[in-house]
């Protein structure tokens, strides 16, 4: 994994549909880290709620 070939797998890479799972996968950790966000960011809000 070297850094120099970042960003040019479109060029050298046989199976498109790998990006492609690949990006799908980092789509849902994305969500999935958004969604966990929120959900600490509300129960902080609801906390601070709950003391004032």
């Amino acid at each position: 994994m070297a850094a120099s070939g970042a960003g040019t797998t479109e060029s050298n890479g046989p199976e498109p549909s790998a990006a492609r799972q690949l990006a799908e996968q980092t789509g849902e950790s994305i969500l999935q880290a958004g969604r966990s966000v929120w959900d600490a960011i509300q129960s902080g809000l609801a906390q601070r709620r709950q003391d004032g």
